[in-house]
């Protein structure tokens, strides 16, 4: 297995819409998945496999997330 070197790099930033919120009023993980998988540079993206992810914050509906 390889493993990515740390990237340091900007992805867009993200404004939770309604369709993003679960029925507890947050941010579906799917949703934050895709998210994060847009900002992962092409060559990482096609030649790395996805082995774990962590996620450590709450969202809601309006908010603002830069990745």
């Amino acid at each position: 297995m390889l493993r990515v070197p740390s990237l340091q790099i900007e992805g867009p930033v993200q404004v939770a819409r309604r369709s993003d919120v679960d029925m507890n009023g947050h941010i579906n993980n799917v949703t934050y998945l895709a998210w994060a998988l847009e900002t992962v540079p092409r060559e990482v993206y096609y030649n790395y496999e996805l082995e774990q992810v962590c996620q450590h914050t709450c969202s809601t509906h309006g908010n603002t997330l830069a990745f």
